[in-house]
């Protein structure tokens, strides 16, 4: 678990409506929610301007003494992940930090988001995959209106296995 403490001297909430990312009423909502201590969850896509609205809102909405941490569990375990350099150095991290059952998921996530992109079909990939129709689904969810992390790996695997085709010729 990341834990760290925000700087405070962000981005005023009229700033922010100039720049589009809300309105009066949103504004005026989450500034409530803040007030009256009830939760709020900044969630998007990277670059949507979650921490942005983040640093307004701790800002504007809570007295200048109020201590206040911010977690980012998953920024510490994507910075050791980049930080491999070898598929050797990938299955010993994995095997490591995941059950079986676990990289066998994440694995089969993987081949039916590859099979979705060629267009195979639910009952093909079902077959060749053995995932659920529930699971398929979801996946096809996530490369039609998820954050494109699927459409960013697959397309970077294409690239070097055309690449790896062309230098072998």
């Amino acid at each position: 678990l990341h834990i760290r403490k925000i700087d405070r001297n962000k981005l005023l909430g009229d700033d922010l409506m100039a720049a589009g990312m809300f309105d009066e009423k949103i504004k005026n909502y989450l500034l409530d929610c803040g007030r009256t201590s009830r939760g709020v969850v900044f969630a998007g896509p990277p670059g949507s301007g979650k921490t942005i609205c983040l640093n307004w809102f701790l800002e504007e909405a809570y007295e200048q003494s109020a201590e206040i941490l911010v977690i980012q569990e998953n920024d510490e375990l994507f910075d050791a992940i980049l930080s491999l350099t070898s598929q050797e150095e990938c299955y010993r991290f994995f095997t490591d930090i995941c059950t079986i059952n676990e990289l066998h998921a994440i694995s089969q996530r993987f081949q039916v988001a590859k099979l979705l992109s060629q267009d195979h079909t639910y009952n093909e990939i079902e077959k060749q995959t053995n995932a659920s129709t529930a699971t398929i689904s979801r996946i096809n969810k996530c490369l039609v209106y998820g954050a494109d992390g699927y459409k960013i790996a697959l397309e970077r695997m294409r690239e070097k296995e055309e690449k790896a085709a062309g230098s072998s010729k």
